[in-house]
């Protein structure tokens, strides 16, 4: 599953508990999924630290350069 599918899936979550729920339950809930899907990406990917994210936004960064200059 995407990620956009994933938070996707979430927003549908929180939209069918607000009919039960506070609109903040509901928001905490969506942002719950959320962060879990970060989670499971960053994982994916082999993030664990601020560096591996410093890192891969080089590396992407390298690649969009690379892309462009041809």
């Amino acid at each position: 599953m995407s990620i956009f599918e994933k938070c996707k899936t979430g927003l549908e979550a929180a939209a069918a508990h607000e009919q039960g729920q506070g609109p903040a339950d509901a928001s905490a809930l969506t942002l719950a999924e959320v962060q879990e899907t970060f989670r499971e990406v960053a994982e994916d990917l082999g993030i664990e630290t601020e560096r591996d994210v410093v890192d891969l936004v080089k590396e992407v960064r390298a690649e969009r350069a690379r892309e462009k200059s041809e």
